[in-house]
């Protein structure tokens, strides 16, 4: 479409000669912005009401561009209401925030690509204009939003938005100051998921926000917590003392155990944590989602429930290299087909290599485990106490763990991210 003569006045600043030719242009730059929307909002991209309120949109920032107007009554509250909408319809706040950044962008976009030569400092100012509003726009929208959202109820809503744009990409720090809730720093984060295979497993969701597990980590300074949008891992950060690395380790990793204590005396399933730290807040999206990738870990692995992702680099390195798993599991058949020995291992790594522990939780004789360990030795050539040893049947559970559907969706999710964080 060749938008070239009824672009050609924008410089004049008069609405009553430009808009009417404007209205020919307002549909396809509502086409391409729901095409943008669609493929980047992942919440309500696809299935949200865009086709119809996307027209009108379009129409009001061209008519505002123009004449290069600031946000004036009728016209922010236009947008506090479509904000107050999605924040009942439970589109994520980022992702509205991300939409009015789409329908700018494409209005400039198709302006540019239409506009005549000559017309260039007039299309120059209307990008500045554009540039300009843009801040003041989204801070109306945040403010009805964030209104709304608690105007509808509920503990922890502010919690609920910040850890969703923090898990999504989105401006977290900006809304975690918009919600009077600024992001602790340095700061630990610790993401929970169901752990139990033989109940709800990779279906399990948290249906509200669980008051023990907050109850459980309300001691923690500057503590937010809430579920993903999707609701199947919860997610907490909270604010660390400035101290060793050692120090700091055993503090979350506390925090972390009393949380995954408090989820399973809740829901009476078993739960997994990932761990991570944080020195500042512009790095806690990073550590955010490193943390939900160790929970997703962890969740189909019987060896450990709390850990860091440094703890398990073997379960990271096996779960994505397919024939790694395969030669693991041949090497070690004949000792996995046996559940003794194989439960003996695991007790005895649990245990670090305690005998007399190891003996006690398997209610045996300690001859019984020396007899255990000697046939896994004969079975596969290798003592399991040896650092050789260890390393094998270590890497082997992590690869018996690792196999199955539900571990592959799980390893999946286990993203480069955190392969690189390793």
């Amino acid at each position: 479409m060749d938008a070239g003569p009824y672009i050609r006045d924008l410089g004049n600043v008069n609405p009553r000669t430009v808009y009417p030719d404007l209205q020919s242009i307002v549909q396809p730059i509502a086409i391409r912005a729901r095409e943008l929307i669609a493929a980047n909002l992942p919440a309500a991209g696809q299935q949200y009401c865009w086709a119809e309120l996307l027209p009108p949109v379009v129409a009001t920032v061209l008519e505002q561009a123009v004449v290069r107007a600031d946000l004036n009554n009728g016209n922010r509250g236009r947008l506090e209401a479509a904000a107050r909408h999605a924040a009942r319809d439970w589109v994520p706040l980022h992702e509205c925030e991300r939409a009015c950044e789409i329908v700018l962008g494409c209005v400039c976009k198709v302006l540019w690509d239409t506009i005549e030569p000559s017309n260039c400092g007039a299309m120059l100012g209307l990008s500045r204009w554009a540039a300009d509003m843009l801040p003041d726009a989204l801070a109306a929208l945040r403010a009805a939003y964030i209104d709304e959202v608690r105007r509808l109820g509920g503990r922890r809503r502010d919690d609920d938005i910040v850890i969703g744009t923090l898990l999504d990409g989105g401006d977290a720090r900006t809304a975690a100051c918009a919600v009077g809730h600024p992001l602790p720093e340095p700061c630990g984060v610790l993401a929970l998921a169901c752990a139990d295979t033989s109940g709800p497993g990779q279906d399990f969701s948290f249906p509200t926000p669980p008051d023990g597990v907050h109850e459980a980590l309300s001691d923690l300074p500057g503590m937010l917590c809430a579920p993903n949008w999707e609701r199947s891992v919860l997610v907490a950060v909270f604010g660390i003392p400035a101290s060793s690395v050692g120090t700091s380790v055993r503090a979350i990793r506390k925090t972390g155990e009393r949380a995954v204590d408090a989820c399973e005396s809740l829901y009476g399933h078993a739960f997994a944590a990932g761990l991570a730290m944080s020195d500042t807040a512009a790095t806690i999206g990073r550590a955010a989602w490193e943390a939900v990738d160790i929970s997703t870990v962890l969740a189909r692995s019987d060896r450990r429930r709390v850990a860091f992702s440094e703890e398990i680099t073997l379960d990271v390195l096996v779960g994505s290299h397919d024939g790694l798993r395969q030669r693991l599991a041949d090497r070690v058949a004949d000792v996995a087909s046996r559940p003794d020995l194989w439960g003996t291992l695991r007790e005895l790594y649990q245990a670090d290599l305690d005998r007399g522990r190891t003996a006690r939780r398997l209610g045996i004789h300690r001859s019984t485990l020396d007899y255990r360990l000697n046939r896994v030795e004969q079975l596969v050539g290798i003592s399991p106490t040896s650092v050789q040893g260890i390393l094998l049947f270590a890497a082997a559970r992590a690869a018996t763990a690792a196999s199955g559907t539900a571990a592959a969706s799980a390893r999946s999710r286990c993203t480069a991210r955190m392969r690189r964080s390793l």
